[in-house]
Formats: C-alpha cells, sequence, structure tokens
C-alpha cells in the first residue's frame, strides 16, 4: 500500500504553489475529496445523457478541485472536455472522460489518502465525512 509521504514528491508542485505548507495540502485533499465522488457521479451522467450545461458545469467543478493538486495530466485533459461541453460536442467530451477516467480515478484515490492521513493520530474529525468511490 502506497503511503501518503510516497505521494509527497507528486505533489510537490502543489505544495509549493501554498507556501510549502504540506498541511494546508493535507487539510485541502480532506475537504476536497468529501465531494469528488459526487461531482464525478454527477458529470458523468450529464455526460451520458448529453446535457452539455450540466456537464460543462460538472467539469468546471472537477477542473476547480483537481488543479488545487495537479495542473497537468488529468486536469489539463478535463480542460479540453470542458472546452468540448461548452462547444455542445458532448460526445467528444464523453469519450475523452471515459478515455482518461482511471487517470482521474487515481488522482483522487491519492487526494483522498492524504486527507486520511492528514488526521490520523490528532485526534480531529473533519466536518464533512470522507466518503470513497468504491472500485
Amino acid at each position: 500500500m502506497i503511503k501518503s509521504k510516497q505521494l509527497i514528491p507528486r505533489f510537490a508542485e502543489a505544495i509549493s504553489r501554498l507556501g510549502g505548507d504540506e498541511g494546508l495540502l493535507r487539510e485541502m485533499a480532506a475537504i476536497t475529496s468529501a465531494d469528488l465522488p459526487e461531482v464525478i457521479n454527477e458529470t458523468d451522467q450529464a455526460l451520458c445523457a448529453g446535457k452539455s450545461d450540466q456537464a460543462a458545469s460538472g467539469l468546471h467543478k472537477l477542473k476547480g478541485m483537481l488543479s488545487t493538486f495537479e495542473t497537468g495530466g488529468a486536469t489539463i485533459e478535463i480542460e479540453e472536455m470542458l472546452s468540448f461541453a461548452r462547444h455542445r460536442e458532448v460526445a467528444k467530451a464523453k469519450t475523452k472522460f471515459d478515455h482518461h477516467r482511471s487517470e482521474i480515478d487515481e488522482l483522487v484515490a491519492e487526494i483522498a489518502l492524504i486527507a486520511t492521513e492528514s488526521f490520523c493520530g490528532s485526534g480531529f474529525q473533519p466536518a464533512l465525512p470522507i466518503r470513497f468511490r468504491k472500485p
């Protein structure tokens, strides 16, 4: 099993943008990871239904949430999906979403991992429950 300390190099750029505050990144991960599964599922449903406005809204939220942690990779791909949805090319957005879904899910899982470990042993309980999507 990967420990969150092993993920820190992946998130080094994000930590740098936060002034080197690894703890703040972990707290942001705890807040974000609670909502990510719902945003992903709602976005997928909107894409499946061909609803461009709802798909664009979901993709915009998803891009914003993930870009806190990583500005390359899946986040760049989501930007292109968002462009497709805004131009009413939902089928193209859906195809791209499906193609990059495992990459998105991997990033989400890693964010959840650093979120979970941010509170271990601290006695702190996040106000919102951290929900994990079952594989």
